[in-house]
């Protein structure tokens, strides 16, 4: 996993793009996977920057497997 900050019991990565459109259009890509790993990052997205911030709530607010596993699939999908 490239580009992933762990840190204040978070993983965090963030993408830069052109416009707010096409970082819209990044969130709208990845969000299918929240559901699939039945884990649900938060998502911020700006004037050409998408941010996810994940953590295991039900393990204490701790990165875990599952924040690992989520951060490897969005990477499979926006790189």
């Amino acid at each position: 996993m490239s580009d992933w900050q762990e840190m204040h019991n978070t993983l965090t990565k963030e993408w830069h793009f052109d416009d707010y459109a096409e970082a819209w259009a990044a969130a709208e890509e990845i969000v299918p996977l929240f559901d699939a790993y039945d884990h649900h990052p938060e998502i911020t997205i700006a004037w050409g920057k998408l941010t996810v911030t994940s953590t295991t709530h039900d393990a204490g607010d701790m990165v875990t497997d599952k924040d690992h596993e989520l951060a490897h699939a969005i990477d499979e999908v926006l790189g």
